[in-house]
């Protein structure tokens, strides 16, 4: 078992005892002395932002480690992980999530000893048990405080390439590379050629500072880039807990459970997390149907009461999960076993609705040319308002003025398809404008 574990904050103190099979912070046994001044008092500060398309990436986006003691992401009333699990991913939106932490040095305690309510706790019969009913197996040697700013944003349009686009604007944006106005045009174009079909919803969460430096940034960029700038010096100023660091009792005798015990009792604690994050998504799925969004992407949803079912059935399953977690984490089932659903929890399926982009007056969408021969291509460019022009010289033909293809030399002529075009398929260009394409020669 290791002699040294790091948890998020949950309220500890140091001294505080600590219950390794159960996660829970109990009793003081111990004493301790503040630490001496020492060299170790810079930060440290991560920040990272992510398109996410899962609960899982949302997570690992939002600084939440995948290596976590499974208990905290299945019973935790922490708000970090309040505001992850509120913001669950959906399959159909598009997220870009990110997360700045700044880390204070480590606050250690020193020259631990038990007190006397400890220690005439061990002394009574049975004192062993006893003490660890009290005061756990563990302590709390070290807090970690510091600050962190986290972001969600949900991008929802009917069309899936202005989803897209919008998207890998907001990421760019966030990250320095392009400006807020960048940002702003794509989502005002999508707009425009959506029909107001398209939205951009911002959620923030913020651990450290007071008053003004709580302010929310909202989707603007340039803000979000303001405040991660701040977010060192507001940690310093006015930090809240962070991480306590949990270590043995090393100079009294515990009786620990053994480490096969404790490697169960882990893995099926992360398999049930595992199912708890999928469930939350299928029910963002169901969220994001019954929301005026889903009416706009996507077609032949089911009613409104067979949505609302379908959400009930997912969060009855849901409580049955977490009953089930709640009996192993407390040794209540032993030994523990993996939760099955029954019935299986089986994902919502939508239809996202067609979306065909508009063209403005005065301008013509290019068509597809490739496969057709040159006669073919100019009656489709003619259709569309536009010219037809050969991109490569071919020795084997000659182009009259009159759009016609003669032989160059009778018996050899041979005139092949388009295989490549400019501009490409889809691109609006004003009317009258000219195709270049490439023929295949042989």
């Amino acid at each position: 078992m290791l002699q040294v574990i790091r948890v998020p904050f949950d309220g500890q103190q140091i001294g505080q005892g600590y219950n390794s099979k159960t996660a829970e912070s109990i009793g003081t046994a111990l004493s301790w002395s503040p630490p001496a001044p020492g060299p170790t008092s810079g930060q440290a500060v991560t920040s990272r932002f992510d398109q996410v398309s899962t609960q899982e990436s949302l997570v690992e986006a939002l600084g939440i480690s995948a290596s976590i003691d499974a208990r905290y992401g299945l019973f935790s009333g922490d708000a970090k992980f309040n505001f992850a699990n509120s913001n669950s991913v959906n399959s159909y939106s598009t997220f870009v999530a990110g997360s700045c932490q700044v880390q204070n040095a480590w606050y250690l305690g020193q020259d631990f000893k038990l007190t006397a309510a400890a220690e005439a706790v061990l002394h009574q019969p049975g004192g062993d048990k006893l003490f660890r009913t009290a005061f756990g197996n563990m302590f709390v040697r070290a807090l970690r405080t510091g600050g962190e700013f986290n972001v969600v944003s949900s991008i929802n349009s009917i069309s899936e390439e202005h989803q897209s686009k919008i998207s890998a604007s907001l990421h760019a944006a966030f990250n320095g590379l392009v400006t807020a106005a960048d940002f702003k045009a794509t989502f005002e174009r999508a707009l425009q050629e959506t029909s107001g079909r398209t939205s951009v919803s911002v959620f923030m969460y913020q651990a450290g500072g007071v008053g003004k430096d709580l302010k929310f940034t909202g989707s603007d960029a340039t803000k979000v880039l303001e405040k991660l700038d701040q977010l060192p010096a507001i940690a310093h100023r006015a930090p809240i807990g962070f991480e306590a660091e949990i270590a043995n009792y090393n100079t009294i005798p515990i009786v620990f459970p053994t480490e096969e015990e404790t490697e169960d009792l882990k893995l099926v604690l992360d398999d049930c997390y595992s199912q708890k994050k999928r469930v939350l998504q299928f029910i963002a799925d169901v969220d994001l149907a019954m929301s005026d969004d889903g009416r706009l992407i996507f077609d032949n949803l089911p009613s409104t009461a067979e949505l609302a079912q379908m959400r009930e059935n997912y969060r009855a399953s849901l409580n049955k999960l977490m009953a089930h977690a709640i009996k192993v984490a407390k040794g209540e089932m032993q030994p523990p076993a993996v939760y099955v659903a029954n019935p299986p929890d089986v994902p919502p399926v939508f239809t996202r609705s067609q979306f065909t982009p508009s063209v403005r007056r005065g301008y013509a969408r290019v068509p597809d040319l490739t496969g057709l021969d040159f006669f073919g291509a100019s009656a489709v460019c003619e259709k569309s308002g536009l010219t037809l022009a050969l991109a490569n010289s071919v020795a084997s033909y000659k182009l009259f003025k009159d759009g016609s293809v003669t032989p160059f030399s009778s018996g050899w002529f041979n005139y092949g398809v388009v295989q490549a075009q400019s501009p490409l398929p889809g691109a609006n260009v004003l009317q009258g404008s000219t195709v270049k394409v490439t023929m295949t020669t042989d």
